[in-house]
């Protein structure tokens, strides 16, 4: 699980083409685990990132890069929707933060928003008991369980590996 959605981050922080993703520094933070990932291609530092699976079937992975916080869902669902298309994503944390925008399908099944570095978007995250991502018809809730914890991990991993 944790390959699959460190290789959908990859792609969603920025990077482009077929490339691979390691594990050079690990985190276990709660139930996420992850850790700072560099491209095999190049051998070059590409972002910092953490998963875990829901008993609703979905992976969930939270990824730090240069665009800030990033969000990423895989579900055999969404199998159907285009890779390299976009699909409208609703992300409600709590009473915190809501937002509307895309959400990029990089894989069969995998889709990718990028939260960015906003004060406001990563507290919600930081402090939110719940997120509802609501993707097509679909409203999806996930309990942020250890979240603070694991944004605080990707942060400083982040810092540790850009330099």
């Amino acid at each position: 699980m944790i390959k699959k959605l460190a290789l959908a981050l990859m792609i969603a922080v920025g990077l482009t083409g077929p490339a691979q993703a390691y594990l050079i520094d690990p985190l276990h933070i709660g139930n996420w685990e992850g850790g700072a990932y560099y491209n095999d291609g190049n051998r070059l530092f590409s972002h910092c990132a953490v998963g875990t699976g829901y008993r609703n079937g979905i992976d969930v992975a939270l990824g730090w890069g240069p665009g800030g916080l990033t969000i990423g869902f895989i579900d055999e669902r969404w199998r159907a929707f285009a890779v390299g298309s976009q699909t409208n994503i609703r992300i409600q944390i709590d009473n915190r933060w809501d937002s509307q925008g895309s959400a990029n399908v990089i894989g069969p099944g995998q889709l990718v928003t990028t939260m960015g570095s906003q004060p406001r978007a990563v507290t919600a995250m930081r402090r939110g008991r719940q997120l509802s991502a609501t993707i097509g018809k679909e409203t999806l809730v996930f309990d942020l369980t250890s979240t603070n914890a694991a944004i605080d991990a990707l942060a400083s991993c982040y810092r540790r590996h850009n330099r």
